[in-house]
């Protein structure tokens, strides 16, 4: 099922909470809402979902308008963050419950509801209660009630907040396995990163009510539309330098480095990431700082250095070290390095792009 929502608002009394949102959602698409709390993500998902008024713009769940209409015609299921379940019912009963109240026969549901067991992994669960499962397995029982609806839409809004985080990760590969399997179109709500880089066919990226950018994980990594785009996606988050542009070369304390194309800027936000830097020798490279932590991670090195007033994070690998408060400079392994306007947070790009 296609999603469209054309120039949605929603406002509780003087306080405007999603402001003029459009977004189409293509048939079949794991869409991801990705923003801190209070950008109004969850508000724009319980409108698609009918739980909430909207009170401006159309909301189209295929050729329909489905604006003012009730949630329980609108042929979707949701998952909650506090999964929901009915506590004096079995994993069985609580599945099968959609059923139930269709007045499916009894047989016919018993079928459906190992079906969808088999697929979250509860085949060994159905007798239990909620109180006897793990947060896991309570959230997979809460998806298999929303599965066996055969919805043409799923709605899940932070679904695996509430879980450890092996086992988030756990979820999020059996999430988008899922997904893919029953084809259905997913619009997922969340405030980690991680989750909608992993999860996402695209993310949308919201701040305070607005769109920031609508793309592909991988897109927004590379390709970044802002400032907040750029310093919300990664972990760790993109390096900040604060300096200006003249000349074509951008300088700041500590940091020197030629960015030919662009225009003079008086007021310049630099960013790198981390994986785009090497430390080198004192001396050597664009920046020059001292060494203001080393973080051992596993695989690799986190080194997190002094560089004027601002500290910049470099990934090394799993054998560098070096004691803190140590020279050294800094080189870009490649040219992959964003320019902001420290003002606005538009992205700056050369003239001849």
């Amino acid at each position: 099922m296609q999603v469209s929502l054309r120039d949605i608002r929603k406002s509780f009394g003087a306080i405007e909470v999603v402001k003029g949102l459009d977004l189409d959602v293509g048939d079949g698409e794991f869409l991801v809402l990705l923003g801190p709390s209070g950008c109004g993500k969850t508000t724009a998902l319980r409108m698609i979902a009918g739980l909430e008024t909207a009170s401006a713009g159309r909301i189209y769940l295929g050729d329909q308008d489905v604006t003012d209409v009730l949630p329980k015609y609108r042929d979707i299921a949701m998952v909650f963050q506090s999964y929901a379940l009915y506590p004096h019912m079995t994993v069985e009963d609580n599945i099968g419950y959609p059923l139930y109240l269709r007045k499916v026969d009894k047989e016919e549901r018993a079928r459906a509801i190992r079906e969808v067991a088999g697929k979250v992994d509860l085949l060994d669960y159905l007798d239990r209660y909620p109180r006897q499962l793990s947060g896991g397995q309570r959230q997979r029982v809460a998806l298999a009630r929303a599965m066996i609806r055969r919805p043409s839409l799923f709605l899940m809004d932070e679904p695996l907040s509430n879980l450890d985080a092996k086992l988030r990760g756990h979820m999020r590969t059996e999430l988008k396995h899922l997904q893919n399997e029953l084809g259905v179109t997913t619009i997922y709500v969340t405030h980690d990163q991680i989750e909608a880089m992993t999860l996402a066919h695209r993310v949308a990226i919201m701040k305070a009510g607005e769109l920031q950018q609508l793309a592909p994980p991988r897109e927004i990594y590379n390709d970044p539309a802002n400032l907040f785009v750029a310093g919300f996606i990664g972990s760790p988050p993109m390096n900040f330098i604060e300096g200006k542009i003249a000349g074509g070369s951008f300088r700041a304390e500590g940091a020197a480095l030629s960015c030919p194309g662009f225009s003079d800027h008086g007021k310049v936000v630099a960013g790198v990431r981390a994986e785009d830097l090497r430390v080198v020798e004192a001396g050597a490279g664009e920046f020059k700082g001292t060494t203001y932590a080393i973080e051992l991670t596993g695989n690799e090195t986190l080194v997190t250095c002094q560089v004027g007033e601002s500290l910049v994070i470099v990934k090394m690998d799993k054998d560098y070290d070096e004691k803190i408060g140590t020279a050294v400079g800094i080189a870009l392994a490649n040219e992959q390095i964003f320019f902001f306007d420290a003002g606005s947070g538009t992205r700056l790009r050369p003239n001849n792009t």
